[in-house]
């Protein structure tokens, strides 16, 4: 997939305004596509597409906490030090890593 609307293709609205994404995962639970070739993280690949370049050491995390969450008004361009501050200040249950590969455009 190379396209926002190709990507939005594998979700469904739901209620409280999550785009969950009904595609591929991977062994994680995380969201996956095709795209330049290669297996992406869906997060990182409609980030690029609709925001541009992910900056060196950060990561996309989700404002709702919705991991399977495709909606780009809840996702949130961040560091992995500040995504867990975040998580601990909401009393969230973990710190979380990302290992997802960077996207070239």
């Amino acid at each position: 997939m190379e396209t926002i609307e190709q990507l939005l293709e594998k979700t469904i609205t739901l209620e409280n305004e999550c785009i969950e994404w009904i595609g591929a995962f991977n062994n994680g639970n995380c969201p996956v596509t095709w795209y330049q070739g290669q297996v992406r993280s869906a997060h990182r690949v409609l980030w690029t597409l609709t925001n541009g370049l992910i900056p060196q050491r950060h990561i996309i995390a989700h404002h709702c906490d919705n991991p399977k969450c495709m909606n780009i008004d809840h996702l949130l361009l961040t560091t992995h030090y500040e995504n867990n501050k975040r998580r601990r200040q909401l009393g969230l249950k973990h710190d979380v890593l990302n290992g997802a590969k960077k996207l070239k455009v």
